[in-house]
């Protein structure tokens, strides 16, 4: 699915950020091509960051 997403956008593939995020995403990131970086605390950041900005 990011492969045919990244052919609509066109532009290279080496141009794409493809980030996996939660309790699995090391399993998708072994078996998928195009994932750039792991983050598995992504929503935990999002969730201190706007509480940062509402203090």
């Amino acid at each position: 699915m990011v492969t045919r997403m990244i052919a609509e956008l066109g532009v290279p593939a080496s141009e794409v950020n493809v980030v996996v995020t939660g309790g699995l995403a090391p399993f998708v990131a072994e078996e998928a091509t195009v994932i750039t970086d792991h983050q598995p605390w992504l929503t935990l950041l999002g969730l201190e960051v706007a509480y940062q900005r509402n203090l």
